[in-house]
């Protein structure tokens, strides 16, 4: 979770109470904040449940791709929930997960039991805070 301040701004519109361009001091939407929580959290979540569940995290082809499997599913998620912007040729998430072999692992890491060869990148959907309306009225 960020440990950046918020500022809201309370009003009504068209006779709804909403909150009106929350954004952090640092100029970012809190919208765009809370989706990058959502998914560092729910991956931190679903990660722990597959260790929890799984008998063994086989450190082999096998277990990693446990791992990739349950950071992709967390990434198409938030790709339905909004988060992560759509690629229109593929209908798919705009993301990635990338993975390190066991073969291309430091020794010391597999001593460890430790695996650092996963990461992710994905790209955010915006939102539309505003519209410009152009009309024309012909006599």
């Amino acid at each position: 979770m960020s440990n950046t301040m918020h500022v809201f701004t309370y009003v009504t519109k068209a006779g709804t109470a909403q909150t009106s361009e929350g954004f952090t001091l640092s100029g970012e939407f809190v919208d765009a904040l809370h989706g990058d929580d959502w998914i560092k959290a729910t991956i931190e979540t679903e990660l722990q449940k597959l260790s929890s569940s799984a008998r063994k995290i086989t450190y082999d082809a096998v277990g990693i791709a446990q791992i990739d499997a349950t950071v992709t599913t967390v990434l198409n998620q938030a790709t339905a929930n909004g988060i992560v912007l759509i690629n229109e040729e593929t209908g798919s998430g705009k993301f990635q997960v990338r993975t390190v072999s066991r073969a291309n692992t430091p020794q010391a890491d597999i001593a460890q039991c430790k695996y650092n060869g996963l990461s992710f990148s994905y790209t955010r959907s915006g939102a539309i805070h505003s519209v410009t309306v152009n009309g024309q009225i012909n006599l």
